[in-house]
């Protein structure tokens, strides 16, 4: 979104993240001055837990609910299934819709396996919850970064996979 600059999911709270997010804004021509806002996905430890404990991130606005309207052209969905928190940040780009989805697809090879996170002890529901997250997801975005993988481009061919899998 034009002129806004939101760090999603700032991970854990030690040296070795804060440099990862700060040689990442490097590579960008970007400092952590230039970031005005904060977004977190659910609130599962390798996505939020810097947030209280490094200095760097005390600054920033958490995007939420209730202040999304701060910025035009952003939305937030409810997103359950990995956990109950789980929500994604929505907006477009170049005609493209795009959904930071943290850990509602957690990479592209759960979501071809149409499989869950396991070690989260799921219940039957929140399989259930996860599946229709994820078919909502790749219905309605084209592109979708995951909590844990490389983005994810959803084509035909993806969609096709997909509803091979339903």
């Amino acid at each position: 979104i034009k002129d806004s600059l939101i760090l999603c999911d700032p991970a854990w709270p030690d040296i070795k993240h804060e440099n990862i997010i700060k040689d990442n804004l490097k590579s960008l021509d970007l400092t952590l001055a230039d970031i005005q806002y904060v977004f977190v996905s659910h609130e599962h430890m390798d996505h939020c837990s810097s947030l209280a404990s490094l200095p760097m991130l005390q600054d920033l606005v958490l995007l939420n609910q209730q202040n999304i309207d701060q910025i035009p052209g952003l939305t937030i969905k409810s997103t359950p299934g990995h956990s109950q928190d789980s929500q994604t940040l929505c907006f477009k780009s170049d005609n493209k819709k795009i959904a930071v989805a943290g850990d509602a697809i957690i990479n592209e090879e759960y979501l071809l396996a149409w499989e869950v996170y396991r070690p989260n002890l799921y219940s039957e529901e929140a399989i259930k919850q996860t599946r229709q997250t994820m078919k909502y997801l790749i219905k309605r975005f084209s592109i979708i970064i995951p909590g844990h993988g490389d983005i994810i481009h959803v084509t035909q061919e993806l969609k096709k996979k997909m509803n091979s899998k339903q």
